[in-house]
């Protein structure tokens, strides 16, 4: 399964709704391809995965900030992810 992390330096999108016009304001840091879990694995176990991947398990690789609150995670599939305080929120497509 493939995915990409976003970032900005800013919060200004609460999740309500998201259009692709919203993702100029971010920058795509990192992507990459998950081998370790299947492709029906729940979305709660994905993204547990990356949050844990980005944050404490980091890729030789990798030269960004820990994934945290503003940041959007895209999967695969196309769906988004916003990062507020309380987790990870689906953006809806407007």
């Amino acid at each position: 399964m493939n995915w990409d992390y976003y970032s900005m330096n800013h919060d200004n999108i609460k999740g309500e709704s998201f259009t692709s016009e919203h993702l100029k304001e971010w920058r795509n840091v990192y992507e990459g391809e998950i081998s370790d879990l299947k492709i029906n694995e729940s979305e709660y176990r994905v993204l547990s995965y990356l949050y844990n991947l980005l944050n404490t398990n980091q890729p030789k690789d990798y030269k960004a900030r820990s994934l945290s609150v503003s940041d959007i995670v895209e999967l695969e599939d196309g769906r988004r992810y916003f990062i507020n305080s309380m987790g990870f929120v689906e953006l809806k497509r407007a």
